[in-house]
């Protein structure tokens, strides 16, 4: 006997397999909003278990140049993607508004002082491990459909293909990858 009901166990899984994804989310949430950390480096090494020979220089030089340098096309914001085809790409576009609606209708208030507009990939990562953490699988399932399923893959695929380093090749695919799966899995509790 292990001293634990059925129930508490379970429940103490679910709340650490939660804290998992959460953490999850703001990892991923980090790639795309600082250069990478050696911590980052080593935990891309390890979470597509392969060895990435890159340099810390080389994928600095592939962070800017990706998602700071103006014009590349690679900016990581949902307003860019997420767009009604007559609409034109810009940022403050109405999927920015709409996702600065959905952190209010939960809270979440971003302070616009810091220069990073609420449709940032790293915004909206780290917003859906604040989801997680609320254990609302409601609207972890509605935010995915509404705003994350419908740029992140897209953008991650022009990540890929423009990426100089195998570290943001990687950091693409398994973005892309954890995105969709999670997808499937709350849609699979849903039912």
């Amino acid at each position: 006997m292990d001293g634990y009901k059925g129930e508490d166990k379970e429940d103490m899984m679910e709340s650490t397999e939660n804290t998992a994804r959460a953490r999850a989310y703001e990892i991923l949430a980090g790639f795309f909003s600082n250069e990478p950390t050696r911590e980052m480096f080593d935990f891309l090494n390890e979470a597509i278990s392969c060895s990435i020979e890159d340099t810390i220089e080389g994928i600095e030089v592939d962070f800017a140049t990706m998602f700071i340098v103006p014009g590349n096309g690679l900016q990581p914001f949902e307003s860019l993607y997420n767009r009604a085809p007559d609409e034109e790409p810009s940022l403050w576009g109405k999927a920015t508004k709409d996702v600065a609606g959905f952190y209010r209708a939960y809270g979440v208030h971003i302070d616009e002082s810091t220069g990073i507009l609420p449709d940032h990939i790293s915004v909206e990562l780290g917003f859906m491990g604040h989801l997680i953490e609320r254990e609302d699988n409601n609207a972890q399932r509605r935010f995915l459909e509404e705003h994350l399923l419908k740029w992140i893959p897209e953008f991650c695929d022009r990540v890929y293909s423009k990426a100089n380093t195998d570290f943001y090749k990687g950091v693409s695919k398994l973005t892309k990858e954890f995105i969709l799966s999670e997808y499937e899995a709350i849609k699979g509790e849903a039912r």
